[in-house]
């Protein structure tokens, strides 16, 4: 090939440009072959069109290219790290603030347990006397029908009772006037 072709390597060195700018350079000129060639799988840019946009660094000494380059990168290293640095401090204080938070929420977590303790024991309470109440009410009502039960019988009782009194207060009253009928005749007789 001519002089006045070049690789894509060496356009990045001579122009100082990025590999992508390049690329994007010979992506926009791909069409024209007085720009841009292909051969054995190489790609070849024209440096008279290449010089055009893009100026060669003719005063600049390939050590000071490679300085700055260096430099570049020792400058993004260092950003990359404080970037780095400060999503740590981030995590770090997000950390902290979750520490200082866990108190509160391991008391505010057993508050609500026993609040939940009591809760539930005051309902399991108010479900065992109900079962009682309803136990005692049963009895009350067996014990009430068997005392109702009772005093019917002593109620009839007290009735046979009382029949057998008036009955008695008859017979003793029909002895009575009997005991009398007899004496009178008894004294009738003896006289």
């Amino acid at each position: 090939m001519p002089e006045h072709w070049i690789t894509v390597s060496e356009a990045i060195v001579e122009t100082g440009k990025s590999e992508i700018t390049i690329r994007r350079y010979i992506a926009e000129h791909n069409k024209n072959i007085n720009i841009i060639k292909k051969q054995h799988g190489k790609i070849f840019i024209n440096t008279k069109f290449l010089y055009r946009t893009h100026k060669p660094l003719n005063n600049i000494s390939l050590d000071k290219l490679e300085d700055e380059v260096k430099q570049t990168k020792e400058a993004m290293h260092l950003a990359y790290e404080s970037k780095l640095v400060m999503e740590k401090d981030n995590q770090i204080e997000q950390l902290l603030n979750r520490k200082r938070f866990l108190p509160l929420w391991i008391t505010l977590g057993f508050a609500l347990l026993i609040i939940l303790l009591i809760v539930g024991g005051a309902l399991y309470r108010n479900d065992l006397i109900n079962q009682h109440k309803e136990e005692i009410a049963t009895l009350n009502n067996g014990f009430n029908k068997i005392i109702s039960s009772k005093d019917e019988i002593i109620a009839e009782k007290d009735k046979t009772i009382i029949y057998i009194k008036n009955s008695d207060k008859q017979l003793v009253n029909t002895l009575t006037g009997q005991n009398k009928l007899l004496k009178e005749e008894n004294s009738k007789l003896k006289k």
